[in-house]
Parts: C-alpha cells; structure tokens; sequence
C-alpha cells in the first residue's frame, strides 16, 4: 500500500493530466511537449531573493516586459485578474529554463525577436510602446499568420501559438486562475450537474 503522500501526488498528477487534455482541447491541438511535461511535474519551484522580489532565470528584463504584456493581453483583467495578476511570465520564464531544450529555447526567442520586428515594421515602434489596440491588432496577425501556415508556420507565428498555451495553462492553474476565474467545489465535492449559472464562471472540476 501506497503512503498517504504518494497516494496524494497520484491523484494530483491525474487531475493535471485530465486537465492538460481539457487545455488541448480549447488550444485546438496538442499541448507543447515541455510545457506539459512541466505542468506534470508540478511546477512548484520559486525563484525568489531573500527579499521575496522574483528574479528571473533565462528572460531578460525586456523579454520578460514583453512576455507579460503578450500574456495580459490573452486574458486581460476584466472582473476577475489578468495573466499578469497570476505571473504567468513567471511559469513561462520557469518551463523555458527547465524544460526547453537548447534548440527550443532559440526557436522560441527567435520568435519572440519576429514578433518584436514586426512592431518596427508595422508601427515604426516596439512593441511596448505601442497602444494597447496595436498591440492586440500585432497578436491577431500572428495568429492569423500561424493559421494560414499550419504546416510550416513562421518562427514568430510558432512563438504566439506557444504563448497562448503558456498563458493559458499558466493562469489556469495558478491560484489566482484557479479560484477566482475558476470556481473550485469545497472540501474536493465533485458538482457533476451544476448549472453554468448567470455569473458566467465555471466549475473547475
């Protein structure tokens, strides 16, 4: 028999894992393989000076402001908080120092650099200096641009897609996601035949 312990982390990683094939569903595909490779393993490391002040591992201080602006413009804060309330930047900077390979991690910033170019090319700025509705029209065509090219999408078209999916995972399964955007049942009850109520939320599990 199994310590209590044990049986805890099993039951944990068959939520996660039941839960990474609901993202893979609303992704449209499946999940990038570091990233739920990452989520499986729990993700539960932090990186935080003496101060409690996080300190980042592998994104600079300019990746990382573009990354959480990208993240908070997928989920914005509206009535409950945004990607950046939940430090999706964060768990994305997490997964990239500890799950990407070399060859992933160039790939990834090379696409974070195509993305940043095509700021230049389109507004003559960066991308943090754009307005807020630049910025969305920058992300919209990246998404376009992955959709029309499936096959082969271009590098900056790739590093959106794996943006979304870091930013959903990442804000779902932080606190913040979890129990402010998600309604978790008290003391593990399962609700099986709740109803989507007017409040819009829904049920975790």
């Amino acid at each position: 028999m199994k310590p209590d312990s044990d049986l805890a982390c099993s039951s944990a990683a068959i939520n996660r894992r039941t839960a990474l094939k609901q993202f893979s569903s609303v992704l449209g595909g499946a999940v990038f393989l570091p990233i739920a490779t990452g989520f499986l393993a729990g993700c539960s490391q932090e990186n935080h000076e003496a101060t409690g002040e996080w300190q980042a591992r592998v994104l600079s201080y300019d990746q990382n402001a573009v990354i959480t602006v990208i993240a908070e413009r997928i989920i914005p804060q509206t009535d409950t908080p945004g990607a950046s309330v939940a430090k999706v930047n964060e768990f994305i900077d997490l997964i990239i120092d500890g799950w990407f390979s070399e060859v992933e991690k160039n790939s990834f910033f090379e696409g974070l650099k195509g993305a940043e170019a095509l700021s230049e090319d389109l507004y003559n700025k960066h991308f943090l200096a754009c307005s807020e509705a630049e910025q969305v029209n920058l992300l919209l065509r990246m998404e376009e641009e992955y959709l029309s090219q499936a096959v082969s999408p271009s590098p900056r078209a790739e590093f959106f897609n794996l943006m979304k999916q870091f930013t959903l995972i990442g804000y779902y399964t932080s606190e913040v996601g979890a129990t402010q955007e998600l309604r978790m049942p008290a003391m593990g009850q399962y609700l099986g035949c709740e109803s989507f109520d007017e409040s819009g939320v829904a049920w975790a599990w």
